[in-house]
């Protein structure tokens, strides 16, 4: 049987987010192999000509033009940067369809989940019945997503965490280790939920809550650009996104 070649494949961010998403493809490519890692692209100048577990740091993240053949890694996820990963996006003209989604062969996705470009989905993550992640979405080790969630592009949810059903999460949003979201609650963009927190009630848009039951800790300004399509009309709320389908 003649083996496809590999395609190549370029990180956006040399943070240490890399490390873990490195070891999904890893565990792709011992399934089928599927992708080659060509470098790190990150607009640090002090790690140009480094290397970060083998892998060098080849330039900034506008070189990523310069490698059009190349598929790309969205490798720019910790949760203070939530709230301007898509000005990157927009900065740089790249057309979404040049991101791929990563899901480890662990997960845990039903048939009929969406998964938007530039996604990342860890091992032991349950994507259940007709979850839609938008895209540029994280989704971290052994967190449960619910039927009917909706997740906004950037959002993420983390470790452990459980996300009951019918569940709109907004754009950049964060949903922290081992949290639980009752079912059919809004999260609005920007907003950032604590670890281990338990939510009964929506969050409003750039609230920080914590603790059970959550209450408001403080509030982070969201660009005003997030906001546009806040909140979600029902038919937005029960359409699948444009994107890789899972």
């Amino acid at each position: 049987m003649t083996r496809r070649p590999l395609r190549p494949l370029l990180f956006l961010g040399a943070s240490t987010a890399f490390l873990e998403i490195q070891e999904i493809i890893h565990d792709i490519n011992r399934m089928e192999p599927r992708h080659r890692i060509v470098g790190l692209l990150d607009d640090d100048p002090n790690r140009h000509g480094t290397e970060v577990d083998g892998v060098p740091v080849i330039g900034p993240l506008s070189a990523a033009v310069d490698y059009p053949d190349a598929d790309l890694v969205f490798g720019i996820g910790s949760y203070p940067t939530r709230l301007v990963r898509h000005r990157i996006i927009d900065r740089l003209g790249i057309p979404d369809a040049r991101f791929i989604s990563l899901v480890h062969p662990a997960a845990k996705v039903y048939p009929s989940a969406h998964i938007g470009p530039g996604s990342i989905v860890h091992p032991g993550v349950v994507l259940a019945n007709d979850v839609v992640l938008e895209g540029f979405n994280v989704v971290t080790f052994g967190a449960l997503v619910g039927p009917y969630v909706r997740l906004g592009r950037f959002s993420m949810v983390t470790s452990l965490a459980i996300v009951l059903s019918r569940v709109t999460i907004g754009s950049a949003a964060f949903i922290g280790a081992g949290a639980s979201l009752q079912d059919g609650i809004r999260v609005g963009p920007g907003a950032l939920v604590g670890m281990a927190a338990a939510v009964y009630r929506d969050v409003e848009p750039g609230a920080v809550v914590l603790g059970n039951p959550a209450k408001v800790a403080y509030r982070v300004r969201v660009p005003a650009e997030l906001l546009v399509s806040w909140p979600p009309t029902e038919e937005d709320a029960s359409s699948p996104a444009t994107g890789e389908s899972a």
